[in-house]
């Protein structure tokens, strides 16, 4: 599964400030800021957080439900 979601909105949501911290070059090699992540090229399936209200329950409806 494949989370497609913007950095931007990533970063907007990280409570504990590790994207912050890895862009000053506190934390290395953190997977979307040093080194850039490329999206896979074969997906079994794809969440957009841009459309979807809850992607758990698109996701991994089985879960969401308990």
């Amino acid at each position: 599964m494949y989370d497609d979601t913007p950095l931007a909105l990533c970063e907007a949501r990280d409570p504990k400030g590790l994207n912050a911290r890895a862009r000053t070059g506190t934390i290395s090699d953190f997977t979307g800021i040093s080194p850039p992540y490329g999206a896979p090229e074969a997906l079994d399936r794809t969440t957009d957080h841009r459309r979807i209200a809850d992607p758990l329950r698109v996701g991994f409806p089985r879960l969401a439900r308990g």
